[in-house]
């Protein structure tokens, strides 16, 4: 397994596919993570990219989304639709002729809660007294439901060969028996599953950005050094961590790395807080900054 890795979320596949593209990414040894939509990725396409990676050098891992009006990213929310549309993705590769090596779940509340629950939060900024808003919490047959669903698609994967690995909520900074309640409340599935890697989203930019200046950059960064090693206690050699972002993704608005420098002091900080597994937010920003190359040779230190 590759030692780094490059989300791709919005980036189109004809640009993913580019020679140029594709050299610059074996150049710096990352696995790429593509973004499939379900019912809107060409499959023709995506395949063409998937085949078109490996002959440079470049593995894949494929990145199942549902539609935003399905939540989008996996969570207990939306599990059995999300195991049916993975499932479908892979069978329509595999037809083909693409072989599937491994896949990356994305596991996150649902956008349209994600975007409701920001858009309160930055609204209460200026107030520090308000109470947090209150979610509500799913039913409890459905989370269920929901958590069998995902983890019979994990088990199905693993044993065909497919190497799965997770993007996870950092929840654990705050320590165990939190992050289990916060879990729940999110409609997050259980963590039984040993994830190959579990890559802990710890974007430095956004949690400086969305505070509206009540965290510092300063403060950021020891956030994420705190949760870097929280992640490689809770996941040992399997933790990874996900450091940005670079460019905007599927909410629109996040804040975003000033310039290359930022990523460096990042990948220090992890570094020094035992991670060995990087990856970073996302291909569009990479390639539409000065610098692509000093970007991802910033990810190698």
């Amino acid at each position: 397994m590759h030692r780094n890795a490059l989300w791709s979320e919005l980036l189109a596949l004809e640009t993913v596919r580019e020679s140029a593209t594709l050299r610059l990414l074996a150049k710096h040894g990352v696995e790429l993570r593509l973004a499939c939509f379900a019912e809107k990725t060409p499959m023709d396409a995506l395949a063409l990219t998937v085949q078109r990676a490996e002959e440079h050098g470049v593995p894949v891992a494929l990145w199942p989304m549902l539609s935003n009006d399905e939540g989008r990213w996996a969570s207990a929310h939306n599990g059995e639709a999300f195991a049916r549309n993975a499932r479908r993705l892979v069978a329509e590769l595999r037809a083909r002729g693409c072989v599937v090596r491994a896949m990356m779940v994305d596991i996150e509340p649902p956008i349209d809660v994600m975007t409701r629950w920001l858009a309160r939060a930055k609204a209460r900024v200026p107030r520090r007294t308000d109470g947090a808003p209150t979610p509500s919490v799913p039913e409890i047959e459905q989370r269920i439901e929901g958590d069998r669903a995902l983890a019979a698609l994990f088990d199905e994967l693993a044993a065909e060969g497919v190497r799965v690995g997770a993007a996870v909520v950092p929840t654990d900074v705050l320590g165990r028996a939190v992050s289990r309640g916060l879990d729940w409340l999110l409609g997050l599935p259980n963590d039984d599953v040993a994830y190959e890697p579990a890559s802990a989203m710890l974007y430095s930019s956004m949690m400086e950005g969305y505070s509206r200046g009540w965290i510092s950059r300063n403060l950021a960064k020891s956030l994420l050094e705190r949760g870097a090693r929280r992640a490689v206690s809770r996941f040992g050699p399997r933790a990874e961590v996900s450091l940005g972002v670079v460019g905007t993704g599927a909410l629109g608005d996040e804040p975003t790395y000033r310039d290359v420098s930022e990523l460096r002091e990042d990948v220090a900080i992890a570094r020094r807080a035992g991670v060995s597994r990087l990856a970073l937010f996302d291909l569009r920003g990479v390639l539409e900054r000065k610098s692509p190359d000093e970007w991802l040779a910033a990810l190698e230190r």
